[in-house]
């Protein structure tokens, strides 16, 4: 179980200017430092919205964008990692709320993205709010 979990962890490099005990506390601080908290958040976010990106242009229907689809997913179980603008989400907060609840239960990893970046106010030109699925779904207009 933990070699499961160690392979997906994030390692980085640091330079300190001390070894031994003094050079973990300096590089725990440089980790601390909000810009550089905030660089590894970004990435975390851009290479979500890459793998999103890609899921859509595979087009195999395991990506979903607008809330209309999002939700019609998240009810029916199958999104596994649930990705939310923060602009939305404080626009549409009460809407939002309960699906994002909904989501977690049937286990799906929940995303919130800024759009201080430039794949953040893309994800907003797609409405906001996107999901990639645990397998392809499609769903079909009844009217």
């Amino acid at each position: 179980m933990l070699g499961m979990r160690a392979k997906d962890l994030q390692w980085y490099l640091l330079d300190t200017s001390y070894g031994g005990t003094a050079g973990i506390k300096e590089a725990v601080e440089k980790v601390l430092e909000k810009s550089f908290v905030q660089k590894i958040r970004i990435g975390y976010e851009i290479r979500t919205l890459e793998r999103l990106m890609n899921e859509l242009l595979s087009d195999d229907g395991r990506a979903l964008i607008g809330l209309s689809d999002v939700k019609k997913a998240i009810e029916m179980g199958v999104v596994k990692e649930l990705i939310v603008s923060a602009r939305m989400f404080k626009d549409k907060y009460e809407e939002l709320i309960p699906l994002i609840v909904k989501a977690e239960s049937f286990g799906a990893k929940i995303v919130f993205v800024s759009e201080h970046h430039e794949k953040g106010e893309e994800l907003i030109g797609l409405g906001g709010i996107a999901a990639i699925l645990r397998f392809p779904i499609k769903f079909y207009n009844t009217s």
